[in-house]
């Protein structure tokens, strides 16, 4: 599947092109293409008003046969580590049937060398199923060898020292959904970060292969540098769609029930490199696009489509993006970022 989304002000009705002739019903600021390997070609939008018209910059979609498509690889998460349930909590579903490898870290010491003040000093990673049964636990890596090297075949930051109290597991999961839980080890608080990492051999993905289908970084959002960043890296050599998230009146609800939620989450998706805004939202609107590969991808349901919960569809070439959620007017509660993948 692909996504081109279409921005225009004033109320405008919409039209997609391609290769100049009108798509039937393509009247949606948002296109959906599912077959997109059988409608590569030029794409326009027509928004139309009371004031005239104005075309769209053109966009080409083309197929790219490439032997490592576009999957997700890493997400993290940086915040303010609190008690109880305002910890960090990363969650991730492997899909494929297979079994993963994968490297989860929990980070607080090692942040220092970045200028970060108040960190978490005994970060303790847990690592649950879905069964929320404790599959592992780590309260200091101790500059294990298998950790090491893991760490630098993917690509992570290095930790300066080996004896530190950050904290780390290098596990092989079956499919299924899972969540990496830190806290601090005797009840202490700072700030901290949770990375789970794709731990795959480089070149080894192929189409349809066991992979990382979901990320989501569940926080309690703060203001500042403590508003919720959830990092995930697309690797590979071709585009991947994505449904990207942010929860907060959604989980304040049954089932969840979640006490004290960001009542107004703005979703800002940025590239990392240049910070440059890719998209934004804030209320989803009930609209049906999100509606429908929201349900197509298993995401649990937003039941109000008046709700200030905030979404964006969107296809990206690899890279590394950072979805950050915030409150629109400085207010402050728990929220939830997801990142899943859209066929």
């Amino acid at each position: 599947m692909a996504v081109l989304n279409a921005v225009a002000s004033n109320s405008p009705s919409y039209q997609w092109m391609l290769n100049g002739v009108a798509i039937p019903g393509a009247t949606d600021s948002t296109l959906l293409i599912s077959d997109a390997a059988a409608a590569a070609g030029t794409y326009t939008c027509v928004a139309t008003n009371s004031m005239g018209s104005v075309t769209s910059s053109p966009a080409t979609l083309g197929v790219v046969a490439t032997s490592e498509p576009g999957h997700l690889s890493n997400i993290s998460a940086r915040a303010e580590v609190g008690t109880g349930a305002n910890i960090i909590f990363g969650g991730f579903e492997i899909g494929g049937g297979g079994q993963l490898p994968v490297l989860i870290r929990g980070s607080g010491p090692a942040l220092v060398q970045f200028g970060v003040p108040g960190t978490l000093p005994d970060p303790q990673l847990q690592l649950f199923n879905a069964a929320d049964a404790v599959l592992a636990t780590n309260n200091g890596w101790g500059g294990d060898a298998t950790i090491l090297s893991t760490a630098t075949s993917v690509g992570a930051f290095a930790w300066p020292s080996t004896t530190s109290h950050d904290s780390a597991l290098v596990e092989t999961l079956a499919a299924g959904g899972y969540t990496a839980q830190v806290s601090g080890q005797s009840g202490d608080t700072g700030d901290a970060l949770v990375e789970v990492y794709d731990a795959s051999p480089a070149g080894s993905f192929t189409a349809g292969a066991t992979r990382l289908t979901n990320l989501s970084a569940r926080v309690d959002v703060g203001t500042g540098a403590n508003v919720l960043e959830a990092g995930f890296v697309i690797a590979g050599n071709s585009a991947l769609t994505v449904l990207i998230r942010a929860s907060g009146p959604a989980i304040a609800v049954a089932p969840f029930n979640v006490p004290g939620t960001l009542p107004d989450p703005q979703l800002t998706l940025q590239l990392q490199a240049t910070a440059a805004v890719l998209g934004q939202n804030l209320a989803w609107g009930g609209d049906p696009e999100i509606s429908s590969v929201a349900a197509s991808v298993g995401a649990f349901n937003w039941g109000d489509p008046g709700s200030h919960d905030s979404a964006l569809l969107i296809t990206l070439p690899p890279g590394n993006y950072t979805a950050a959620a915030a409150g629109t007017s400085g207010d402050t509660g728990v929220a939830i970022v997801e990142v899943y993948e859209v066929q």
